[in-house]
């Protein structure tokens, strides 16, 4: 079954003895996405302050909670988290690591893409970022080499994402039509995103693709820390619950979570087009006690069989029949709601 992650981002800390390491995509440190490096892997970690991108497996898990703590005799309550284990890392290009929008946060009056609590100032010193939005020359030396001269090669430019030699042509007008350098990286940057390897323009950088068989769904109210409503998603891909992805859909555009549940039933086959994305736990007097980590879907799709999903294993049987019988409950009540209306219209 589909699943890829790409993340760029700066390295900030790293642990050699339990091979792991942690990439900075925003100016919080308490969205640090910590990746996971196989320990018979002989990949050497990235040093502090290095433009990073790295190619992921995505796994789910069960956490305990650190904000519960269970009486005698009660169990303790568990967190779904999602794990991410790196099968390569790279230099990242600087078409896909974090824009200085995406890493400061676009500040606005709706508080859209905030990336710090109110009245906290940015720590200039780890940022990869001067204050202008220029790279630090530390920082720029670790990119991946983007020669400036090959940018209208219709051999570069196809290699980002689009075959056809009407779209390498179309893109090479677009990328020479820009008058200063900022704006041909934006296009390029866009040109890039076709790849399916990077939407930093939609807020961090970094693209995952899932499929899988829905094991659960559920709307989740607004509350106090988020004001819209969301839907929740157990994606499984092995049938083992408690291994299950965790997946928001949480939109900027495009139909409600609502719309989509509707529709959602249990067993069916799905593709998800998002990003990782990590939330900070908070104790009762807001103290940080620990984090999640969960996708954040942007695009619902129904995965294709034989391209997102090789076949489908025996488990899936199980859950076939779950989502058979709920599609057949779906359809009587919609009928009695059909008999109903049409006897009351008499």
């Amino acid at each position: 079954m589909l699943n890829v992650a790409y993340v760029s981002g700066f390295s900030t800390k790293s642990n050699h003895e339990e091979r792991w390491f942690e990439l900075s995509q925003t100016s919080n440190d308490l969205q640090d996405v910590r990746m996971h490096v196989s320990k018979d892997s002989e990949w050497k970690m990235p040093r502090t302050g290095a433009a990073i991108t790295a190619t992921c497996h995505i796994y789910g898990e069960q956490i305990p909670d650190p904000r519960h703590q269970p009486a005698e005799g009660e169990a303790q309550r568990m967190l779904f988290n999602v794990a991410l284990r790196a099968f390569k890392t790279e230099s990242a290009s600087i078409l896909s690591i974090p824009t200085p929008k995406d890493y400061f946060g676009n500040i606005s009056p709706n508080r859209k893409n905030q990336v710090l609590p109110k009245g906290a100032t940015h720590d200039m010193e780890r940022a990869p970022y001067n204050a202008d939005g220029t790279l630090k020359p530390e920082v720029e030396a670790t990119l991946s080499s983007v020669p400036e001269e090959h940018m209208t090669d219709e051999g570069y430019i196809s290699s980002m994402g689009n075959p056809t030699e009407l779209d390498t042509r179309n893109n090479i007008n677009k990328i020479q039509a820009a008058t200063t350098r900022e704006e041909m990286l934006e296009v390029i940057r866009a040109i890039h995103e076709a790849s399916g390897k990077v939407n930093s323009t939609q807020g961090n950088s970094g693209m995952v693709m899932l499929a899988g068989c829905i094991h659960n769904a559920r709307i989740v109210p607004p509350n106090d820390f988020v004001p819209k409503e969301r839907l929740e998603i157990l994606l499984t891909q092995n049938g083992v619950e408690s291994e299950s992805i965790l997946v928001r859909y949480e939109p900027d555009f495009g139909p409600a979570p609502g719309a989509y549940a509707s529709k959602l039933v249990i067993g069916a086959p799905i593709k998800i087009i998002g990003e990782v994305r990590v939330k900070p736990l908070f104790d009762q007097a807001g103290n940080v006690v620990g984090k999640t980590t969960y996708i954040r879907a942007r695009r619902i799709e129904t995965a294709t069989l034989k391209v997102d999903i090789q076949s489908f294993p025996a488990w899936w049987v199980e859950r076939a029949k779950i989502m058979n019988e709920a599609v057949r409950k779906r359809e009587e009540d919609r009928e009695v709601r059909r008999r109903r209306a049409t006897d009351q219209a008499a």
